[in-house]
């Protein structure tokens, strides 16, 4: 409850009233940042109904930012189904961008040939810069001849 020096025997019952009211208090704000030392048997109804609340605003946060601690099993259908829009959002903006997190799989098939018409183009561009992650072998006919034509021009401009 205290110091270790505290003797609770020692002490008036108004005391021990107050003491015991501050580690409640205690408690339940422990309980309601959801920290370890948190014990929900000391909770009374309402309170562990409040704490449950807070629990599954907490979870639906850390779902929300694609979180390992997300627990989706503890969201509600609503909150489900907006969570995997988030995530199916999100591996389409991996996907465009040409991130290691992108999963094809998960992509239907319009997605597929946007993130496939962003790939050449980002391609392409890598090829005409000169960047070692080119694939010439994705290039059409006049890009590679503008790739040619650029590559001379960087040839031309080293000293």
């Amino acid at each position: 409850m205290g110091m270790a020096t505290c003797n609770p025997l020692e002490l008036a019952s108004a005391d021990a009233a107050a003491i015991a009211a501050t580690a409640h208090k205690r408690n339940v704000e422990n309980c309601m940042n959801s920290l370890a030392t948190c014990n929900p048997v000391d909770l009374n109804k309402d309170e562990l109904a409040a704490v449950r609340e807070v629990a599954k605003r907490h979870n639906l946060e850390h779902c929300r930012q694609m979180s390992a601690s997300c627990n989706p099993l503890l969201l509600s259908k609503d909150d489900l189904a907006l969570v995997l829009t988030l995530m199916r959002d999100k591996n389409i903006r991996s996907c465009l961008t040409g991130l290691s997190s992108c999963d094809p799989l998960l992509l239907g098939s319009q997605e597929l040939a946007l993130v496939s018409v962003a790939s050449k183009k980002r391609n392409y561009e890598n090829c005409l810069t000169g960047n070692s992650s080119c694939d010439p072998s994705l290039l059409s006919g006049p890009e590679i001849s503008a790739v040619a034509q650029a590559a001379k021009t960087r040839t031309r401009k080293t000293p």
